[in-house]
């Protein structure tokens, strides 16, 4: 069965999608300026955190980061970027959805390390 798409509902989605990621970009930027080097750092606890743990959620990364050293960026949804980041490179890939408990169990991005 296919299914058939409606533009009205697909540009709803695309305007989502562009305002999440420009909110990303912008959370990152901003840590960036306050912490320089934050984001590279914050991609290597990424890869650190991967070598033991096969699937995970971006909060467990960030619990064990800042735990470590790693300072708090100025706005959490920094670590979108990082984790997109992280899997550009290939450390890490998507895998479905899990409750995510530093959001009142609202359904987040599962990671696998790859």
């Amino acid at each position: 069965m296919k299914v058939k798409r409606d533009p009205a509902t697909d540009d709803l989605f695309a305007v989502a999608r562009s305002r999440r990621d420009l909110g990303i970009e912008r959370a990152a930027e901003h840590a960036e300026r306050e912490l320089p080097d934050w984001r590279e750092e914050a991609v290597d606890q990424v890869r650190t955190y991967a070598r033991t743990h096969e699937v995970f959620m971006t909060e467990d990364v960030r619990l064990v980061a800042h735990a470590l050293g790693l300072p708090p960026p100025p706005d959490g949804r920094a670590w979108g970027q990082v984790m997109q980041r992280a899997r550009r490179l290939g450390v890490i890939e998507p895998d479905g959805y899990a409750p995510a408990h530093s959001s009142n169990l609202s359904p987040k991005v599962r990671w696998r390390r790859t």
